[in-house]
């Protein structure tokens, strides 16, 4: 992990592949990125699928998403974060049950 006395940001942005609504409810990773903007912030991504392109040749974002092989590790690496921005999947709702502070973004429906 970065810095410690920044606040770490953990970002998700992808839900399950077979999910029937995926589509709707991933968020584009361009999105996501230009929360990193940021530099007060220490970003990482927390995201388990393989990141894409853009977010690894991303330097702002950490990644730490290979770190995660299952519920317990995506827990650990979850309570070494200030907060949880995630799209409507398994992480938002695994941080918000650790009690980890968490914003879920939406669609807009």
């Amino acid at each position: 992990m970065r810095r410690v006395d920044t606040p770490r940001i953990g970002l998700s942005w992808l839900g399950s592949p077979a999910h029937y609504d995926n589509g709707t409810k991933s968020i584009p990773s361009e999105e996501m990125l230009r929360l990193a903007t940021n530099s007060r912030y220490a970003f990482v991504s927390v995201q388990r699928n393989t990141p894409w392109p853009d977010v690894m040749n991303c330097p702002q974002v950490e990644l730490a998403g290979s770190l995660v092989e299952n519920f317990a590790d995506a827990a650990a690496l979850i309570a070494h974060m200030d907060l949880i921005i995630s799209a409507d999947c398994v992480t938002a709702h695994l941080a918000g049950s650790l009690g980890k502070s968490t914003w879920i973004l939406l669609p807009f429906q």
